[in-house]
């Protein structure tokens, strides 16, 4: 049996990124709308209602009142109109689109086309077999009628029957059911969007061995989906599914290991995994180990090899590849990064900016060392999503990358910015009292705490008056500060404390777990030690006991 596996669909690739289109990310502007950063600095706007992660090949779908169309990188325009019900990323020079029903393939000039023969253009294993782990999904396994039935229901595009169906196969163990399950949480069918629901599921069919979920879990970790973002376990997942032969999982691999994420920087590794992907046709590692062969990394320098590489990819459609091939036949001339002025102390980058001190005051540089916005403040943080908290005289502001101030400097303190909001304070000592503002510059949490904590999965743990509670983003007070102690939350649990008794909660504020334990702490993998009567052991999110 052929088994259909949803991924991310739009808004995760699995992977497509180049060496040196990395930092290429989609972002959510304060005015709800979707736009592109380079290393937080602005590179296209946040215009569309929707847009993919990452670009592919130079392209990315972008959308725009309700239709889907194609923005190109190097331009920064649209260059295939909005006009498709949905679209998928470039893979191989064409791509996978939707019209009133009808499934077809463009080109990048928006013509229709038979489609790649080399590959499959639509979301990694939306339309191709999964790695099966033994004992599971096999023709005739229990589950397999529902699976089916959810699968048909899914292609009719009647998402609520489908899940229903699917629920019912995972109930029965089918990986593939729960991994598409996640995938509807993830894109909102036929339930409503929930990406900490979309994570549970996804690691569900990880923890069996389905290897596209442990590729989708290693995504969520690597870009602070649902979780915060953490390289190291996006690494550790990538290697199980690389391990279980997913393409997309070694060339994820390849680029944690360039950049040092999660990991040592390592060249050889890098390598070593960009080639096992390219040597299975993956068109972005392909180009990646041209890069490295150029630069001499991980391998000796060898650009007749990089040409061999770059001309691979450029004969399937790859832009990046042409350019770099343009690139090799210009004479070089190399220029090292440079400072235009002499400072007292220079940060590293960034956000796209460099904080250096004149011996009187802070300001910043680009990444090549010329000065943006010039020494004028007391002192100053690094960007951070795209904004730097600075302080003039004895109070503080924050702004964007250009220099421009986005509110007066009203604030006593303000931290950096941590998934859309920033921590202030006014008062000093004792009397000082804290909430939270957003990049907007509204305070959409009261300055009436004595500490606050950062968001973690949409909820900040507060404290006044000798107890501790919980707000959301909105600022609603969802859990009453009612607590002697708390922990912040972790995969939906967060740690409470009641009369020296330890319990947890859920992000509604439900004690689900009650307060009875002497000691414990965070939840990791879906369990965490706990102490009672002289006993140590480790319970799950429901409290009950596991090995």
């Amino acid at each position: 049996m052929m088994t259909k596996i949803f991924a991310f669909v739009i808004l995760l690739i699995s992977g497509a990124l180049s060496l040196q289109a990395q930092e290429w990310s989609r972002f959510q502007g304060a005015n709800g709308k979707y736009g592109y950063k380079s290393q937080q600095t602005v590179m296209i706007e946040p215009l569309y209602d929707n847009a993919a992660f990452v670009f592919s090949e130079d392209m990315a779908p972008v959308k725009l009142n309700g239709k889907w169309g194609y923005i190109e990188k190097s331009s920064k325009k649209v260059v295939i109109p909005f006009q498709y019900d949905n679209a998928y990323y470039f893979k191989q020079g064409v791509a996978q689109v939707k019209l009133n029903g009808s499934t077809f393939y463009i080109d990048k000039k928006g013509n229709r086309t038979e489609g790649s023969s080399s590959g499959d253009t639509a979301p990694p294993s939306s339309t191709k077999k999964d790695t099966i782990p033994s004992g599971t999904d096999k023709k005739g396994y229990p589950g397999e009628e529902e699976f089916e039935k959810g699968l048909a229901a899914s292609n009719a595009q009647k998402y609520e029957e489908a899940m229903q169906w699917y629920l019912k196969s995972a109930d029965k163990g089918v990986t593939g059911a729960m991994h598409n399950i996640g995938s509807f949480y993830y894109n909102g069918q036929g339930v409503a969007k929930n990406n900490w629901k979309a994570f549970e599921w996804y690691k569900k069919a990880a923890d069996l061995g389905r290897a596209i979920s442990m590729h989708s879990v290693g995504l969520m970790f690597a870009n602070g989906i649902a979780v915060e973002l953490n390289y190291k376990e996006a690494h550790h997942w990538y290697l199980k599914a690389a391990n279980a032969g997913y393409v997309e999982s070694m060339h994820n691999l390849s680029l944690l290991y360039y950049h040092g994420q999660g990991v040592a920087k390592n060249g050889a590794l890098a390598y070593q995994w960009a080639k096992k992907a390219a040597d299975k046709g993956y068109l972005s590692s392909v180009f990646n180990v041209g890069v490295m062969h150029r630069d001499g990394t991980g391998v000796p320098k060898n650009t007749e090899e990089a040409k061999k590489w770059f001309q691979k990819a450029a004969a399937q459609g790859h832009t990046e590849a042409q350019r770099a091939l343009n690139d090799l036949a210009k004479p070089k001339q190399p220029a090292a990064p440079t400072f235009e002025k002499k400072y007292n102390k220079t940060g590293i980058v960034k956000g796209g900016r460099i904080k250096v001190f004149n011996g009187a005051y802070w300001g910043f540089t680009d990444a090549m060392g010329k000065e943006v916005i010039a020494p004028r403040y007391t002192d100053a943080f690094d960007f951070s999503e795209g904004f730097a908290s600075v302080k003039k005289g004895s109070t503080w502001t924050f702004m964007d990358t250009a220099g421009k101030e986005i509110i007066p400097a009203v604030y006593d303190f303000i931290t950096g910015f941590r998934n859309g909001f920033a921590q202030v304070r006014k008062g000093i000592g004792s009397g000082a009292t804290w909430g939270f503002i957003n990049t907007k510059g509204e305070e959409v949490v009261p300055l009436k705490y004595e500490v606050v904590d950062h968001f973690y999965q949409g909820r900040a743990k507060v404290f006044a008056n000798r107890k501790y509670g919980f707000v959301d983003e909105q600022g609603k007070e969802i859990v009453p500060l009612k607590y002697d102690d708390a922990l912040s939350f972790a995969e939906g649990r967060a740690r409470v404390m009641v009369n020296r008794k330890i319990g947890y909660i859920d992000l509604s504020g439900k004690e689900v777990i009650p307060c009875q334990y002497d000691q414990g702490t965070y939840f990791k993998d879906g369990k965490t030690k706990v102490s009672k009567e002289g006993r140590t052991f480790y319970i799950n999110t429901a409290g009950k006991e596991v090995q």
